[in-house]
Parts: C-alpha cells; sequence; structure tokens
C-alpha cells in the first residue's frame, strides 16, 4: 500500500501548477499545504488507480477533491461533518468544512 500512495503523490505533485495555485489564491482558497492539481488531472488519477478503498483512506488527507467528488454523496456525510470539525488536525478539520460546503450547494435540504 506505501508504495501505491508515494506512486500516487509523485503523480500530483508531476501535475502541480503554480497556475492552478495561483487559482486558487483568487478564490481566497488557502493553499499553504496544497499542490495546485486541477481537478481534471485529479479525476484523470482517481480513474488510473480504480476503486480501491485502502488507497482511497491513505490519500484522504487530499481532502477538497475527496469532499467535492466522493464524500458528498455517501450517507454518511452530514454526520462526518459534526465528527470532523471538532478535529484538532488541520486537515481532519479542513475536510469537515470542505464537506459542509460541498453539502450545503449540492445536497440542500430545501430542494430535494
Amino acid at each position: 500500500m506505501t508504495e501505491q500512495v508515494q506512486s500516487a503523490q509523485r503523480w500530483l505533485q508531476d501535475h502541480s501548477s503554480k497556475a492552478t495555485l495561483d487559482g486558487m489564491a483568487r478564490y481566497a482558497i488557502p493553499s499553504d499545504h496544497a499542490l495546485g492539481v486541477a481537478m481534471r488531472d485529479i479525476k484523470l488519477l482517481g480513474k488510473q488507480l480504480g476503486r480501491n478503498q485502502k488507497l482511497a483512506e491513505a490519500l484522504w488527507a487530499f481532502c477538497d477533491a475527496m469532499c467535492f467528488n466522493l464524500f458528498d454523496r455517501t450517507p454518511h456525510a452530514w454526520a462526518k461533518v459534526a465528527k470532523w470539525s471538532g478535529s484538532k488536525e488541520e486537515f481532519v478539520k479542513r475536510t469537515a468544512f470542505a464537506l459542509l460546503w460541498s453539502l450545503s450547494v449540492y445536497q440542500r435540504p430545501d430542494l430535494h
């Protein structure tokens, strides 16, 4: 598993760009620890990796993309927001708020 995680991280680093980081800054998205990989590239990597729960868990710190394209589709999403928002770990807490944003946009209760 470690080799797969490292391979995925290298791929992401190879596909990062200053332009993507600059784009994040324009939308006030904190990018202090971001790689700057375009969503189209993240989706491409996802297709290449296929379905693999253990690998997904190992890579979950790439939280924004996971929230907008995976976690927000699970029946546990709202419970995870509540659980993760109280964390002291930076990326766990960030995941909660990114997921909350995604849910508020795409799963608004008034639209169902």
